[in-house]
């Protein structure tokens, strides 16, 4: 008894793809690399946290630079009202002209346009 062979497969003619609303589905080509970003100035950026008094010392505030890895710690001044603005003032001493100013949840963040200026004191 003779083998039927089976005949080939005939191929079906490419189908657009739809959704279920039947609209065409249109596929979107991702853009080709990072997309450039517009010029964005660099800054230096600080910490600034509140440190609660102790037995040995009072309240004191700490300025954290966060470019270099320094940080000051220097004493709350009763003068001025939160942290930010006995930090603003020591930095304004030493001639650090602040650019923006934003809080963060362990205090606050603050940064300036100055690159050469050190937080510590020099004697």
């Amino acid at each position: 008894m003779p083998v039927k062979k089976k005949a080939p497969a005939r191929r079906k003619a490419p189908v657009r793809k739809t959704m279920a609303q039947g609209k065409p589905f249109a596929i979107r080509k991702l853009p080709q690399g990072p997309a450039p970003l517009p010029n964005i100035p660099n800054y230096r950026m600080f910490e600034v946290r509140y440190l609660g008094p102790t037995y040995s010392s009072g309240s004191r505030v700490k300025i954290t630079d966060l470019r270099f890895e320094e940080s000051k710690t220097i004493p709350f001044d009763q003068f001025y009202n939160s942290s930010y603005e006995v930090a603003q003032a020591y930095l304004k001493r030493l001639g650090i002209k602040l650019s923006g100013k934003a809080e963060g949840p362990n205090g606050y963040f603050m940064w300036t346009n100055n690159f050469e200026t050190s937080i510590k004191e020099k004697k």
